[in-house]
């Protein structure tokens, strides 16, 4: 489980890459692909914030439960929930553009570098604080018990499988382009 989420968080940050140069196109006014900017999110709504977020809610809720003295706050949980609103607000604002309706390009670079540091910010935490600790804490036995538990919430990931969604193939062009595959 703790395999598939880090690779999960590698996936994640090839489209942060992506957005990042999005974002760096439009500050030095080049072309700017919105389309691809909104199935990056898109899929952040449809993967991450209904199959890894929550799993990840079900191992830490695991870990919190069975490990006396738990070593981490709700500071996880507490990120999960501001990254749903920053992704949300961002779906947003680039459908707004993609609808002609107006935006500043002020916003729109405000909330993208706002989204990509919080995910890379997150992801970092989770990586160095919250991964070690589930990887020391949970025995092989806790691990099955969590995949069980898990099972409702794993979803095949429409991306980065070998089974890429309709919805994902202009993307997945694009992470092919990027090398990030």
């Amino acid at each position: 489980m703790l395999k598939r989420l880090q690779q999960d968080h590698k996936n994640i940050s090839v489209l942060l890459n992506i957005l990042a140069k999005q974002s760096q196109q439009l500050v030095l006014a080049e072309p700017v692909n919105f389309r691809i900017m909104m199935d990056v999110i898109e899929y952040m709504l449809a993967y991450s914030e209904h199959s890894h977020h929550p799993v990840e809610d079900i191992v830490y809720r695991y870990y919190s439960d069975n490990t006396p003295q738990a070593e981490l706050s709700d500071r996880m949980l507490s990120q999960h929930k501001a990254l749903t609103e920053s992704t949300e607000s961002l779906h947003q604002t680039l459908q707004q553009v993609l609808n002609d309706q107006p935006v500043t390009t002020e916003l729109l670079q405000t909330e993208l570098e706002q989204f990509i540091r919080q995910q890379r910010s997150h992801m970092q935490y989770e990586e160095e604080i919250v991964f070690p600790m589930l990887r020391e804490h949970i025995s092989e036995q806790g691990w099955e018990a969590v995949a069980d538990l898990c099972q409702e919430m794993l979803i095949h990931d429409p991306l980065f499988s070998d089974k890429v969604s309709v919805e994902c193939h202009r993307l997945r062009a694009m992470v092919s382009e990027s090398g990030g595959e």
